[in-house]
């Protein structure tokens, strides 16, 4: 049954193991014989899903794109993620790896203004993260035996990634970026000892976490700010949501700086009492403590001055104007408040999770019983009012 149900094996690899099973369970009853043979069938899926299905589709979509036809190459995308959501590790090879790394830098470096509509229209980039967010938990990690190319390849995938959490990524791709790079520096494969683990956690995820922190990013947008420009504090708190769940020892790791919260608690202290609660933030940042990471990629300072009354205005015309779960009809400030909540989960969640795992060696503590009863309350607060903030 492992060689069936295993992809990666080839077609007459699984042919022989079909061809033994009958003689390895006759002897248990002839419906115990013709129950295993239909859970083999259901563990084949055939043979059209395997590595080398996955590494076509993916040729396939970046010739599409280079034809100028972003539909077909979303199809053969979304072909992708379909089947690698039961087996990540089909999209894990070498030649799928370097294709995808390759797709990826071109769409987001090298296209026209026109392509770039059509690259949103179909969600191409959005495809590509959550491919990777898959599949990288399967990938070997980078070595110190890698060859050049393959150490250009992981640090072009981890630039891209970058970016798409800092700067212009759409809330889905930040979380996915988020959660590629966290199974590329600490893959599956590399079993790795819990100090090791962690230092290799906090200097991928410290600075990435220092960045989303900063006042240029982490502020309630004004009303004057173009649409596009006020959606980006709903990805930033994606992303940092997904630090938070997937790197629970950089998010809770000491800050520097004046002040004496770390850069998750800033993040919390922005979700709860700014963005939930309407207060000022008690983390009243200076903008020098993060010149190290502001220059092309800063975007224009705004510091946080709590919750404006335009968001209970906002909530309310998202409720009257939204349809189902079209997005597009969601006021910015509604899903600013959706992504602050989980900010605030995953960040309950994870460390209470991660440190029971790691047992007494563990450094986490879990988050006081002040702190996650006031969360709480102003969830249920939340709901008594409708989806209004207190």
């Amino acid at each position: 049954l492992s060689t069936i149900a295993s992809p990666t094996h080839s077609p007459s690899a699984r042919k022989r193991a079909f061809d033994e099973l009958p003689k390895r369970t006759k002897g248990m009853g002839a419906v115990s014989v013709a129950w295993t043979k239909a859970l083999a069938r259901r563990c084949s899926m055939g043979a059209f899903v395997n590595f080398e299905s996955i590494e076509h589709c993916i040729i396939l979509a970046q010739e599409s794109f280079e034809a100028n036809d972003c539909k077909v190459s979303s199809l053969f995308l979304t072909c992708v993620k379909t089947m690698i959501a039961s087996f990540p590790a089909l999209a894990a090879t070498k030649e799928s790896f370097k294709n995808l790394v390759e797709f990826l830098e071109v769409v987001r470096t090298d296209v026209t203004p026109e392509a770039k509509k059509e690259l949103e229209e179909y969600g191409i980039v959005t495809l590509i993260s959550d491919i990777l967010a898959k599949s990288a938990s399967s990938m070997p990690g980078k070595g110190n035996g890698d060859d050049e190319e393959t150490i250009s390849i992981y640090e072009t995938l981890r630039s891209q990634l970058l970016r798409l959490c800092k700067n212009d990524g759409t809330p889905e791709q930040a979380r996915n970026s988020v959660h590629a790079l966290s199974s590329l520096v600490n893959p599956v494969s590399q079993h790795l000892s819990l100090p090791s683990r962690v230092k290799k956690e906090k200097k991928e995820f410290e600075p990435l976490l220092k960045a989303l922190v900063a006042p240029s990013r982490l502020a309630i947008p004004d009303d004057s700010m173009a649409s596009k420009q006020k959606s980006k504090i709903v990805s930033v708190l994606s992303a940092i949501a997904a630090v938070a769940e997937c790197a629970p020892y950089a998010f809770n790791s000491t800050g520097e700086g004046k002040t004496p919260l770390c850069w998750g608690e800033r993040a919390i202290d922005f979700s709860l009492n700014a963005v939930l609660l309407g207060k000022n933030t008690s983390s009243n940042l200076s903008n020098e403590e993060y010149s190290s990471d502001s220059g092309s990629e800063s975007e224009t300072e705004s510091p946080a001055k709590g919750r404006r009354s335009s968001t209970a205005r906002g909530n309310k015309a998202a409720v009257a104007s939204s349809k189902g779960n079209d997005k597009v009809n969601i006021s910015v400030h509604c899903r600013m408040i959706c992504a602050s909540i989980e900010v605030l989960i995953c960040h309950i969640r994870a460390t209470i999770v991660r440190a029971k795992a790691d047992g007494a060696k563990s450094e986490l503590e879990a988050p006081s019983t002040e702190h996650v009863a006031k969360v709480f309350k102003t969830l249920i607060d939340i709901l008594e009012q409708n989806g209004q903030p207190p």
